[in-house]
């Protein structure tokens, strides 16, 4: 009896993956405009993972002792720079596209947070504290010697690339800032009674989307850097935050909290601005997990959705 049961259940599980095989070789071909790579916790441990949207495939992207936080890709390699604290502070890695080790471009006894790519890939801009303030600092990441930038007395933290390389949008003070390189200048873009905080660049040019804190929750606004034009795009009783754009124009993705977990929503800002969930992370049991090797959801401990950035 106990034998036939066996057999009964091995041949069972072996129907459920060859048809589980089956729908993936039936499905469409990877969307590269529907990849995106996030961080969140489950079993207590913040890890990466990778999601593709299209066909709601989720799967671990990076495994280490260590917890993993706020990636960036890179616009053309695809190579990703994240914080790990596997040593015990925030240093930064990378991890080249297909590579099975990241590489530790950082190694010091402060915090190294906020990394992101320039636009010609060259250099990575993020934000560390030696001094014990946040400033900002540039590292070449085939010759990791960190270079101070910004020259201010005042923290500066979420630093963000305009396209063309040329300045750096960052928060400080409560308030939205923009550095020019060439001149070592900086202006405010933003001066009001609320906290502004993490501006990201929009793909043209021409306007910073940020984090605005005004009331009980954070929403998205954005300024308009042709005459400093600030509006609200979304006005909600719950977080909207880590806005990122996504490759397709007008659309911008960000972590909510208006369900806990905390998912993945997407903005679309014409013809008029109109939200769209997206299954993030997805739902739990869902047997693509196993497939994908996280055994740890068979007993899921989810915490929000963290830091979503669009593979490029």
């Amino acid at each position: 009896m106990f034998r036939a049961l066996l057999q009964f259940s091995l041949l069972l599980w072996a129907l459920i993956g060859s048809l589980l095989l089956l729908m993936l070789w039936a499905a469409p071909q990877l969307a590269g405009d529907e990849q995106v790579i996030y961080a969140a916790s489950i079993a207590g441990k913040r890890q990466l993972f990778i999601a593709d949207l299209q066909r709601g495939l989720h799967a671990a992207f990076y495994a280490s002792p260590g917890n993993h936080a706020q990636p960036s890709t890179a616009p053309r390699s695809g190579a990703v720079v994240f914080v790990d604290d596997r040593d015990g502070e925030s240093e930064l890695y990378l991890l080249p596209r297909g590579a099975k080790q990241a590489r530790q471009l950082t190694k010091n006894t402060h915090q190294d947070l906020n990394p992101q790519w320039s636009p010609d890939e060259s250099r990575i801009v993020y934000q560390a504290n030696p001094q014990g303030i946040f400033q900002l600092f540039l590292i070449d990441p085939q010759q990791p010697a960190p270079q101070h930038i910004g020259g201010r007395a005042a923290a500066m933290s979420g630093p963000s690339w305009s396209p063309d390389g040329s300045a750096i949008a960052y928060d400080s003070g409560g308030e939205i800032h923009l550095y020019d390189l060439e001149s070592d200048s900086h202006h405010a873009l933003t001066d009001d009674d609320f906290w502004d905080k993490q501006p990201v660049w929009s793909p043209d040019g021409a306007s910073i989307v940020y984090e605005s804190r005004r009331g009980r929750s954070w929403n998205l606004h954005q300024v308009e850097l042709a005459g400093n034009q600030t509006k609200a795009l979304l006005r909600l009783d719950y977080n909207q935050q880590n806005p990122t754009f996504t490759n397709r124009a007008g659309q911008i993705a960000f972590q909510s909290t208006r369900q806990f977990p905390g998912r993945l929503y997407l903005l679309d800002l014409h013809p008029a601005p109109q939200v769209r969930e997206r299954a993030l992370p997805p739902p739990i049991g869902s047997p693509l997990y196993l497939l994908f090797g996280i055994t740890a959801v068979l007993q899921p401990n989810w915490t929000d959705i963290l830091e979503p950035d669009w593979l490029r």
